[in-house]
């Protein structure tokens, strides 16, 4: 199991992973930071030296418009010999069948990928796939039986994207001059107390959970995972640097009540999303049938 996150700065030998994310400054949807292609050569350089696996995120929905100029970026990419590709377009996947490097490619559908058979399907094609974690830790053991997924276990996680402005059309409908974009913010519906980070940039709308996710202690349930990501979005970079640790400790096999309690003391505001919970639709009984 490797350990990954995307990273903040190039402050990269602070990151004590197995694997380094990293965005250019087109073709991802939300990022901490992005790279122009000459910082990304010099990330993958780093990677290379250090023995660490490099993972470029180009995760947007494309229009028929973009495609052109993706397929112009990895022409040039290519080259770079990246380990990984984080990619939700099948345009992407097309890209790289023509080159024969499907085994290059990690699904990242954010809470599409949430199947067995789906993930298989993707194991077949020689192709890796990040897993929902909206799934209950029933499901997830099963699932990560294959060797080909990815568990996005710490970190805020995206329910709703819309390539709308949706902030920007709020401030113009309401008349306020106020910028709202590029902005962490929160809204809230009027029959719940909790609070959903928003936040919009180039790329459109994003919302996310109230709180953190946190896969910890069910780590020595999964030991097949491929991968473990942290996702860095909205962390503070020397906070990051120290959940990195201790799930580097937890995946080297030293998971303790001690690191869970320093885990929680970084930000008390987690959740386990529906890891103990009962699907919303179950099987009958056998004797419910009869």
């Amino acid at each position: 199991m490797k350990l990954i996150t995307e990273i903040k700065s190039l402050n990269l030998d602070k990151y004590n992973c197995d694997g380094l994310i990293f965005s250019y400054e087109k073709f991802h949807t939300i990022s901490n930071k992005t790279f122009t292609l000459s910082e990304i050569e010099n990330i993958v350089r780093y990677c290379k030296k250090n023995n660490l696996v490099s993972i470029l995120k180009i995760d947007k929905i494309f229009s028929e418009f973009e495609i052109k100029d993706l397929f112009s970026f990895l022409d040039q990419i290519i080259n770079l010999d990246i380990d990984y590709y984080l990619f939700s377009d099948m345009s992407v996947l097309t890209y790289m069948k023509r080159k024969k490097l499907e085994n290059r490619l990690i699904y990242c559908a954010k809470t599409l990928n949430c199947s067995y058979f789906d993930s298989l399907y993707y194991q077949k094609l020689g192709i890796k796939v990040m897993l929902s974690n909206e799934l209950t830790l029933e499901d997830i053991k099963e699932i990560t039986e294959l060797n080909n997924i990815v568990l996005d276990g710490y970190g805020y996680s995206t329910i709703f994207y819309s390539k709308r402005k949706l902030l920007s059309l709020f401030a113009e409908h309401i008349s306020l001059e106020e910028e709202l974009k590029n902005r962490k913010l929160y809204i809230r519906e009027k029959t719940r107390n909790e609070k959903y980070p928003i936040y919009e940039n180039a790329n459109g709308t994003f919302i996310f959970t109230s709180y953190k996710y946190v896969f910890y202690k069910e780590l020595e349930i999964v030991k097949n995972l491929f991968m473990f990501k942290i996702e860095s979005l909205f962390i503070e970079e020397e906070d990051l640097f120290k959940i990195i640790d201790i799930y580097k400790r937890a995946i080297n096999g030293n998971i303790s009540e001690e690191d869970y309690s320093e885990l929680v003391a970084i930000d008390n505001n987690i959740g386990h999303s529906f890891l103990y919970e009962k699907p919303m639709i179950l099987k009958r009984d056998k004797h419910e049938e009869n």
